[in-house]
């Protein structure tokens, strides 16, 4: 879980440096970012729907 924030953390400074105009990085390989750490995220997406019974 860690990891996930930390790759998303990573791609707001890409995004902000994009913006600014300093970016090595082209929106392509950022949106290609946002796409992996999607995927990391999938196992993730319904884990709090599960409900306990008592």
């Amino acid at each position: 879980m860690l990891k996930i924030i930390s790759r998303l953390w990573s791609v707001i400074y890409d995004l902000l440096m994009y913006v600014d105009g300093t970016s090595k990085k082209s929106l392509d390989e950022i949106h290609m970012e946002l796409d992996v750490i999607e995927m990391m995220c999938r196992p993730y997406a319904d884990a709090d729907d599960i409900e306990e019974t008592p």
